[in-house]
Order: C-alpha cells, then sequence, then structure tokens
C-alpha cells in the first residue's frame, strides 16, 4: 500500500510561482552583506575662463608646458590655451593650400615627444610643428571593406 500525500497550494493562497520567485530571493541574498559605505567627495581643483564668444571643445592638454588643445568646430580653428585661459594661438588649416588639411578630421592632440600637434583625418596624419607648418605627412587609404 503506497501512501501519497498531496499539498494543495492554492488552499493557502500561495501559487508554486509564488513558492519559486520566494526561494530565489532567498538563494540571491549575500551571506553577509557588506556595510561599508564610499563617501566620494567631488572637489574642484582648478578652473580658468576663456573668454570666446563661440564655443569650443578641449581635445588635449600638454603635461610638461601645461597648455590645452582646442577645437572650435564653428570657426573650425584650433586653440591653444594656457594654463590661465588666454587663447596663445588660434589657427584655421582647413582648405587646399599648403599646410591646409581636406578632409574631415577625427582626433587631433598635442605631440610630447616630437613637439607640435598631430591631427588624423579619414586618409592622413599630420603632424604640425609649434607654427603650424606640416612637419610631417604620412597618407594612408582607409580600409574598404
Amino acid at each position: 500500500m503506497t501512501l501519497k500525500c498531496k499539498i494543495n497550494l492554492g488552499y493557502f493562497g500561495i501559487g508554486k510561482y509564488t513558492i519559486v520567485i520566494l526561494l530565489m530571493f532567498y538563494a540571491c541574498q549575500g551571506k553577509e552583506t557588506n556595510q561599508e559605505a564610499y563617501h566620494i567627495d567631488l572637489v574642484k581643483v582648478d578652473s580658468f575662463v576663456v573668454r570666446r564668444d563661440t564655443r569650443f571643445r578641449i581635445l588635449d592638454h600638454h603635461a610638461f608646458s601645461g597648455n590645452y588643445l582646442g577645437y572650435d568646430p564653428i570657426t573650425r580653428s584650433f586653440l591653444v590655451i594656457d594654463k590661465e585661459g588666454q587663447i596663445v594661438q588660434e589657427v584655421k588649416r582647413i582648405g587646399e593650400g599648403p599646410n591646409e588639411y581636406n578632409s574631415n578630421l577625427s582626433a587631433a592632440a598635442f605631440n610630447e615627444v616630437g613637439g607640435g600637434v598631430l591631427l588624423q583625418s579619414s586618409n592622413a596624419l599630420i603632424w604640425y610643428d609649434e607654427n603650424w607648418d606640416v612637419k610631417k605627412l604620412w597618407k594612408y587609404a582607409p580600409n574598404l571593406v
């Protein structure tokens, strides 16, 4: 003689899905909860104001000179800004002439090893010296897939 014991969970108002969900919550709890709370402060260390009518983006910071490289998309010019926020140089190099580029740029940064600025376009890497004259030009073909 076999005895079958069947518990009707619906009788207690608890469905089998409710029990599964409760077991999952219980199983997912950590054994030890981390009671450490980290307190992080956001502190402004230094700032400067650049007096300019159009908006620009800061692209790079030169570690040795402390200058910042910026780009103004409205005037399409590059800015070299010193630590006090004064614009040291403003140079526009887009065009077809010497020392100019004629394709869209994807990156620009100071060349801290060799001096000057590096610009990367869709088909060339251009190294400008401190006077924004082309020091070296590497042309390459984009990957055609």
